[in-house]
């Protein structure tokens, strides 16, 4: 596995007196398999300046090889904002609430796209399997907090522009812990758990 996770940057400390603060990370460093090939994250994201805010969250998982081996299950939302519509694409299935919101690579991009008012949390449970792409580029999961124009709400290192708050490539380590995490927020304060 490799984990790619910056604890402690000055650049991510939001500038202008401004409520956020830089991202507070969390992280157990154990992978403890959920079953064959498996493996659990836990989100939580505090948007209390955000409050009120049409938003959308985007579930992204891109298919790096044309093989349908790999699967993300979005499951235990919570939030004290308002849902309203949703779009699944390619192999995305499922509701948020009462959930779960299931991902499967069958198509390149692969993504459930959830519009809603925010509150002043949110968080979730993502299950991924770990299958190895038979390319030389691991499948990826990512998840993004959109605007209502769907462009990125949070200031993000994304290195793609997509505002992604993380990334897990499904990288089939043979160590046994097959993904990596990204984090990019700058200005948002987010936890994720893995074990």
């Amino acid at each position: 596995m490799r984990f790619h996770a910056p604890l402690h940057h000055p650049e991510w400390i939001a500038s202008g007196g401004s409520w956020l603060r830089a991202v507070s990370l969390a992280a157990l460093l154990g992978v403890a398999p959920q079953g064959a090939n498996a493996t659990m994250l836990q989100f939580t994201l505090e948007t209390p300046t955000q409050s009120g805010t049409s938003a959308a969250l985007a579930f992204d998982f891109v298919d790096s090889d044309g093989v349908v081996n790999n699967t993300v299950t979005i499951r235990d939302f919570v939030t004290d904002g308002t849902l309203e519509g949703s779009s699944p694409t390619g192999g995305a299935s499922g509701t948020l609430i009462p959930g779960p919101v299931t991902l499967t690579d069958i198509t390149l991009f692969n993504s459930f796209l959830q519009t809603l008012t925010l509150g002043a949390t949110l968080g979730f449970t993502v299950d991924l399997t770990e299958q190895p792409s038979t390319s030389f580029l691991p499948d990826t999961f990512a998840f993004s907090l959109l605007d209502a124009t769907f462009a990125p709400l949070l200031d993000t290192t994304d290195p793609i522009g997509a505002g992604a708050l993380f990334a897990v490539d499904i990288d089939g380590s043979p160590s046994g812990m097959a993904y990596s995490i990204r984090y990019f927020s700058r200005t948002s304060r987010q936890t994720l758990f893995h074990n």
